[in-house]
């Protein structure tokens, strides 16, 4: 099956990319699944959508070297493995699923398909300093970067009530001269700077920020 790759962030923190050509069935081999996760499966209808599901949890797998790894969800929806202290972020998108766990620190990841529709509801996510920094030439994949970014972000804070546009910022960067950059939550409970590294795939955007 492939995975496409494992990155090593650190000692602690692991990135895993699979590409999906399987099919669903394909993925549902060897892959031990609860009650709970089953019923959760049987609700997709969309064969990517359960495809996507599926190899997330192979990934997850391959960089806990479990065997058998059972994914619950907090009540913000941030996932964990039972039995294991990890922090872990998932993200999927079109042929790529990718997770980043860390045994030491929060971690958040998003990857997206690069898409017009993205610049269509820039006006909903990017500050107006954000929409200043970007220009003609590199709209779309910044305003990718950017939704990725504070998609990221949003999962390391693992809360509700993030407004995107509000309390997410992103410092500016250039996205032909930097992969790594800062991103800031500010809210009424915190004010704090994050770590964000971003990476093309193809037509794709992965962005990972570390707490």
């Amino acid at each position: 099956m492939p995975l496409k790759e494992i990155q090593e962030i650190n000692s602690n923190t692991f990135i895993g990319i699979w590409e999906i050509t399987e099919n669903v069935n394909r993925l549902l081999l060897n892959i031990k699944l609860s009650a709970e996760e089953k019923a959760c499966f049987n609700q997709f209808k969309v064969d990517v959508r359960r495809k996507q599901w599926l190899a997330y949890r192979h990934v997850i797998r391959e960089l806990l070297k479990a065997d058998s790894v059972e994914i619950v969800y907090d009540k913000s929806g941030k996932p964990k493995a039972r039995g294991f202290k990890h922090y872990i972020s998932i993200s999927h998108s079109g042929d790529y699923a990718v997770v980043i766990i860390s045994e030491s620190q929060p971690v958040g990841i998003d990857i997206e398909q690069i898409s017009k529709r993205i610049t269509k509801v820039k006006n909903r996510f990017l500050s107006d300093r954000e929409l200043n920094s970007i220009s003609g030439n590199d709209e779309l994949e910044k305003c990718c970067i950017y939704w990725c970014a504070k998609e990221a972000l949003y999962k390391l804070y693992g809360k509700e009530k993030l407004d995107f546009k509000e309390n997410i910022l992103i410092e500016p960067f250039s996205n032909n001269t930097e992969v790594s950059f800062t991103g800031i939550i500010s809210n009424k409970e915190i004010r704090k700077e994050y770590n964000l590294y971003y990476q093309k795939i193809r037509d794709y955007f992965l962005v990972y920020a570390l707490g």
